[in-house]
């Protein structure tokens, strides 16, 4: 679903409540498979880059938001970059020493508001809110 949505660069990373062993050779090509098929399917001519990594990485750009369904939901929308990254943890979420080394990493925690959405539901969802907020589905959505 990131692929069809446009998103750039997808990272793996392992979370304290989710420890997932280091993709082999074949689950990677599997990936990829599927990054192009979705290509293909969605028009889409960039094919995302994918990576994996031992824990979240610092935040490298200002947009960067990590989901915490336990904050108040923002008064102010997130401020839109050219660039943005977004940390979906696991099925069940981040623990609270991982939000606050997070928050120091520079990423900015947010919340969906009242839902608590499994992390293959929440992702494509905060895509489709930034594409949304960026103008890329015009006027069609009234969110």
């Amino acid at each position: 679903k990131a692929t069809e949505l446009g998103v750039a660069r997808i990272v793996i990373f392992n979370a304290e409540r989710c420890d997932a062993p280091p993709l082999k050779a074949n689950r990677w090509t599997r990936l990829q498979r599927i990054a192009v098929e979705a290509c293909k399917q969605s028009g889409r001519e960039l094919l995302p880059e994918l990576e994996q990594v031992d824990g979240l990485p610092q935040a490298a750009t200002e947009a960067a938001w990590i989901l915490d369904p336990g904050v108040a939901p923002a008064v102010e929308r997130p401020a839109l970059a050219e660039a943005a990254a977004i940390a979906i943890g696991p099925e069940s979420g981040f623990s609270e020493a991982e939000l606050v080394a997070a928050q120091k990493g520079g990423w900015k925690a947010i919340s969906l508001g009242n839902r608590v959405l499994r992390a293959e539901t929440a992702g494509p969802i905060v895509v489709a809110l930034l594409l949304k907020e960026a103008g890329e589905f015009g006027d069609f959505f009234a969110v």
